[in-house]
């Protein structure tokens, strides 16, 4: 069998099963497989042995049972980078590269190796490390740390900074700021959990049955953490710092009153839905 046409065939199986994207499931679990990229399946179109084929099948057996795609293959893409991934460890999407885009965008740059000035970023909830990951890969003159609770998040996102060869970004353990008392930062950076604890059941069984529940739950109306971290900006960011977070589609409004209490003045961006997804603050 050639391997395109047990692509057609798994997309097959897993869409009788009306997963979300059955089609680029199954491009993820042959090329993962086979060990090559997307172009070479689609213009060599290799012979799968059936040992390879009886392989396949298992890790379809698994999706079938709901795991992610993403916890299966071992890996995904992130703002360029080869993010490793798996159980105990929130799972990245699309729409957190939003928030890296405005961090980029900020007009806070440093002059790179050439002897500028050093960014200092603090990113805050890390897990995978897929932001701290994604600004340090832009720019060698942003120094980053970031801080988590969970050792098995930490283990991947040091992973990570060795994969895609990032030497300006440490990870560090313990919860929000922790581990950097009485530091200061050019930028704050956070996805931090932001789901309300009665809607974590309703969510995709993927999501609320195989990712960390400590890494959705935002506590009863979802901004547990959002509140520990602005009442510290004060005393984390540097004159003229910013803090950027990525949040639910429906908290804006409840968290520019809780910015203001603290005279942060807050700006949001939306999604690819429309939805304000990204908030800036600044004082």
């Amino acid at each position: 069998m050639n391997a395109l046409e047990k692509l057609n065939e798994v997309a097959l199986i897993l869409g009788r099963e009306e997963l979300h994207s059955p089609a680029k499931d199954a491009e993820l679990i042959i090329v993962h497989s086979l060990g090559i990229s997307r172009e070479t399946l689609f213009r060599d179109n290799p012979v799968i042995d059936k040992k390879t084929s009886d392989h396949i099948d298992a890790l379809v057996f698994r999706r079938l049972m709901g795991e992610p795609v993403q916890y299966i293959v071992g890996e995904v893409e992130f703002y360029g980078l080869r993010i490793r991934v798996g159980g105990g460890v929130l799972i990245p999407r699309p729409e957190t590269e939003l928030l890296v885009d405005e961090v980029l965008k900020a007009g806070i740059g440093g002059q790179g190796s050439g002897g500028g000035k050093k960014i200092k970023i603090l990113d805050l909830c890390t897990g995978s490390g897929c932001i701290a990951l994604a600004l340090a890969s832009k720019n060698p003159a942003f120094e980053v740390l970031a801080t988590d609770n969970s050792d098995e998040a930490l283990k991947y996102a040091r992973e990570n900074a060795g994969i895609n060869s990032i030497r300006n970004a440490r990870f560090l353990r313990g919860n929000l700021f922790e581990p950097v008392q009485g530091m200061k930062f050019d930028i704050i950076v956070s996805n931090p959990p932001y789901i309300r604890t009665s809607e974590i059941p309703d969510l995709q069984e993927e999501i609320c049955n195989w990712e960390p529940v400590n890494s959705l739950d935002g506590g009863e109306d979802g901004l547990d953490y959002y509140r520990m971290i602005i009442a510290s900006l004060g005393n984390y960011l540097l004159p003229g710092g910013k803090c950027f977070f990525e949040v639910g589609w429906d908290q804006g409004d409840a968290l520019t009153e809780l910015a203001r209490n603290y005279g942060l003045r807050s700006e949001f961006k939306k999604d690819y839905s429309g939805h304000d997804r990204i908030m800036m603050l600044s004082f």
